[in-house]
C-alpha cells in the first residue's frame, strides 16, 4: 500500500468510514451492483415481492414519470417529473430500482466529491399517482452498496468500520438492522 493511500485510509477510520473494497472481476459486479439470485424472492403476507431493477448513473423511466440528475458536477439537483425533490449536491448516482408492487424506488448516491465519506444514500419512492417521497440518508460511507430483497422489502449492506451494517426499506420506511 503506498503511503498516501495508507494516510487517506487511516483517516477514513479515525472518521468512522470504512475503506470500500473495489469489486473484482471474479465478483462479476460493478461499483452499485448485486445479484438478485436465481430463487424466486419470498412473498409478504399481501403478496407483494420486491423486484430490483437496473437504472442509468442519470436517469431512469419509472412507471409514474421520469427521475432524473440534471445540473453539472458540483451542483447537480435530482427531479422526477421536472420537480425538484432533491436540490443541489456535488453529484447524484442512481444506483439501483426496485419495484414494490404498486411503488418503485430507486436507490439514490449522494456522492460528496471527498475521500473520507465518498458517497451516503437515499430511496426516492414513487407511488402509481406520481408522489414522490425521499427517505432519511443512510450509509457508512461505503461506495459499493449491495441491494438484496427479502418479501416486498429491499436490504442495503456496506462494508463499515467494525465489520458490516445493513438497512431494510420497505413501505417507505427505512430501518437499521
Amino acid at each position: 500500500m503506498s503511503k498516501p493511500l495508507l494516510v487517506v485510509t487511516a483517516l477514513a477510520l479515525l472518521a468512522g468510514c470504512s475503506p470500500s473494497p473495489t469489486p473484482t472481476a471474479a465478483q462479476g459486479e460493478a461499483p452499485g451492483t448485486a445479484e438478485t439470485g436465481d430463487a424466486p424472492a419470498p412473498v409478504d403476507a399481501d403478496g407483494d415481492t420486491a423486484q430490483l431493477f437496473e437504472v442509468a448513473d442519470d436517469r431512469v423511466q419509472l412507471n409514474a414519470g421520469m427521475l432524473e440528475v440534471t445540473g453539472l458536477m458540483g451542483e447537480q439537483a435530482l427531479l422526477f417529473d421536472a420537480r425538484t425533490i432533491r436540490p443541489k449536491a456535488f453529484l447524484h448516482e442512481l444506483v439501483r430500482g426496485v419495484d414494490m408492487g404498486p411503488r418503485q424506488a430507486v436507490l439514490v448516491a449522494e456522492i460528496s466529491g471527498g475521500m473520507a465519506c465518498p458517497a451516503q444514500y437515499f430511496f426516492v419512492e414513487v407511488d402509481a399517482q406520481g408522489q414522490a417521497v425521499v427517505s432519511p440518508e443512510f450509509g457508512t460511507c461505503s461506495d459499493v452498496p449491495q441491494l438484496r430483497t427479502e418479501g416486498a422489502a429491499v436490504v442495503v449492506s456496506m462494508p463499515a468500520a467494525e465489520g458490516e451494517k445493513a438497512w431494510r426499506y420497505v413501505g417507505g420506511r427505512l430501518t437499521a438492522l
